[in-house]
């Protein structure tokens, strides 16, 4: 192909450059027609800018945008900057994006509501401890230039709000609103869920929500899932279940949230129905692991089984687990024992989990006997912190010391143990403190005492998380 001759020629061939990803050569192009003579118009400049906006090089596209601002012949407006804010925020150069608006507002070129609102939209990319600060501040900023916020700045400033907690602003954000007769979208109703999920102020939010779906607002189940987590954070079971009524299909978020709900405030048989309701009477693993880590948290066994037995689910390994942390949670030994040995019947391979439930169970009544036939079984520091404790409480000096004597090698073997294990048996501080803690139990036993010293952890309390 001949070398250009002409503007015309040149804009059609750095355009068609940066269609093809060579960005570099787009910009050879450009510096080539300006050294001919020929006067670089809005159109080749814009060319460029494209050629980088799409290979992202945006350190490259603000040289071009400062070389448009000193251009003597040419009067740019504000599109070509919009673009270059634009790109850098959904590149998470969120800096750039600013550095971008600077450019744009010194120049003397007033911005346009789109220039704020992609400014607003980079900051939201970015993971920062003030980010509704700076986003509150280009807000402001839109309302002093009698710049009228549209949905897209509205909802970059409410997700803002929502990552920052601030549900104070995001209230403050509902009213504005209304005032201008927004439509609010599911992007607004979601971060006015995510930012009142505080204890303090979700009967704000859930207010607030329910006017905005009057206005007729899209609801996804995203948003659906967090506004029942919030009213059940509040024990409005009766909420919550009436919430799993509305006509979106919900998943295993929707489920466990609505349980615990109704499970938090002793509700148990709208729980069942709110369980019969999402799985339309049709039971699966997930659904039933669902149920049962409900009534786990609230250290119901006799309901769990019960409800495992009525549903007649063929279980797995992460349903048995909650079965016996269920049982240990209430503090309830044999049944934990009952549970665990059910994954033998089923023959299902034991880990951890399992295993640290029901060694948590005998530590409340010091049952050290019924630990010792699981000593071959422990694999890591937390099953060993169960043992050492229902020792040292049964004051079983010698057998706590012998214990003691593997810690090193369970120190060494727990990282990768634990990496492939969910924490969901005995809730500590972390390990090598709990083996601190026993030496520290053992001081005693060694100089020849029968139990621990006062204040060791054999006195602290014990729980256990879900």
């Amino acid at each position: 192909m001949a070398d250009p001759d002409t503007v015309l020629e040149y804009n059609a061939v750095i355009g068609a450059r940066g269609r093809e990803s060579r960005w570099s050569e787009s910009l050879v192009l450009l510096e080539l027609l300006v050294q001919r003579g020929l006067v670089a118009t809005m159109v080749s400049r814009s060319a460029g800018l494209g050629a980088c906006a799409k290979a992202q090089r945006w350190q490259n596209s603000m040289e071009l945008l400062q070389g448009l601002v000193r251009a003597e012949t040419l009067r740019p407006n504000a599109i070509p900057f919009n673009a270059v804010i634009s790109g850098c925020g959904k590149s998470g150069e969120w800096k750039l994006s600013h550095q971008t608006l600077e450019i744009l507002r010194c120049s003397g070129i007033l911005p346009t509501l789109l220039s704020f609102g992609a400014a607003l939209t980079a900051i939201t990319t970015g993971v920062l401890v003030d980010t509704w600060l700076k986003a509150l501040h280009l807000y402001s900023q839109m309302w002093w230039m009698h710049l009228l916020p549209d949905l897209v700045a509205f909802n970059a400033l409410g997700s803002a709000a929502a990552v920052s907690g601030q549900w104070l602003l995001m209230l403050r954000l509902m009213e504005d609103a209304t005032k201008m007769r927004l439509q609010c979208d599911a992007i607004t109703g979601t971060a006015l869920v995510s930012a009142c999920e505080t204890l303090s102020a979700w009967q704000e939010g859930l207010v607030s929500w329910r006017s905005l779906r009057q206005d007729g607002m899209a609801v996804n189940l995203i948003q659906l899932n967090s506004v029942i987590s919030n009213v059940g954070k509040g024990l409005c079971w009766d909420l919550a279940a009436e919430l799993l009524q509305m006509s979106l299909q919900p998943d295993e978020v929707t489920l466990t949230a609505s349980l615990a709900a109704c499970c938090d405030a002793m509700q148990w048989d709208t729980a069942l129905d709110c369980f019969l309701m999402a799985t339309g009477g049709w039971s699966s693993r997930a659904s039933v692991t669902a149920l049962l880590g409900s009534l786990r948290g609230a250290q119901q066994w006799r309901m769990a089984w019960h409800s495992w037995e009525q549903l007649q689910v063929s279980p797995d390994l992460p349903c048995v687990n909650e079965l016996v942390s269920t049982s240990a949670l209430s503090f309830h030994w044999p049944q934990a024992l009952v549970d665990f040995h059910l994954l033998q019947e089923l023959r299902l391979k034991t880990d951890t989990v399992a295993l640290n439930s029901l060694l948590a169970a005998f530590l409340p009544l010091g049952k050290w006997q019924q630990i010792m036939l699981y000593l071959d079984d422990i694999r890591d520091l937390k099953g060993f912190c169960c043992v050492a404790t229902c020792y040292a409480r049964a004051a079983q000096r010698e057998r706590l010391l012998a214990l003691l004597r593997h810690s090193n090698s369970l120190r060494h073997r727990a990282p990768a143990v634990a990496s492939s294990c969910p924490s969901r048996s005995v809730r500590r501080t972390p390990a090598d403190s709990h083996l601190a803690l026993a030496q520290q139990g053992c001081e005693g036993a060694r100089q020849g005492g029968n139990a621990p010293p006062r204040g060791t952890f054999a006195q602290r309390p014990w729980s256990w998380s879900g």
